[in-house]
């Protein structure tokens, strides 16, 4: 093993060499081009997104509303069996199966009617659930309250939306 000795030029030069420096690390502001793209997209779905879903609830709640306007009120029988229908399928759209809302009938469906403080009234919501089976319901038939506590039920389901 032979051992080197340097010359006292390349001494001085080897004296002269500074260490190597490392960059400062990166850091992650401010953002590059693309991220701030990104977040442009993201936020323009996500506005598109609640825009959409607003439009569509208010759509279906127009449809629903503009059909219980539509509900022939001179026979009470066919007035009655068309408004539980279209209750019925409200209440199918906003709780799904969680409550079983297609197989309530008679006073099962009365009391989901009438359930909670935008419930209707518990008359109404009997004659609602008990009509469409009975021969006689002229005497308290009321299309105009009927349609009211049917509007604001709706109106109070649509608005919480599925669950």
């Amino acid at each position: 093993m032979s051992q080197t000795t340097l010359t006292p030029d390349i001494q001085a030069q080897l004296e002269q060499l500074k260490d190597i420096h490392l960059p400062a690390p990166i850091s992650w502001w401010p953002l590059a081009i693309g991220w701030w793209i990104l977040i442009a997209i993201a936020l323009i779905s996500f506005i598109a997104g609640i825009w959409w879903w607003f439009k569509k609830s208010s759509r279906l709640k127009k449809s629903v509303l503009a059909e219980l306007h539509g509900l022939p009120s001179d026979n009470p029988i066919l007035f009655i069996s068309e408004l539980s229908a279209l209750l019925r399928r409200v209440a199918i759209y906003r709780y799904g199966q969680a409550y079983s809302v297609h197989n309530l009938s008679g006073q099962k469906w009365a009391n989901f009617l009438n359930q909670g403080d935008k419930g209707i009234a518990m008359p109404l919501a009997n004659m609602i659930a008990n009509a469409p089976y009975s021969n006689n319901v002229s005497s308290g038939f009321d299309a105009n309250a009927l349609r009211q506590e049917a509007e604001r039920w709706i109106v109070h389901q649509l608005k919480r939306g599925k669950k």
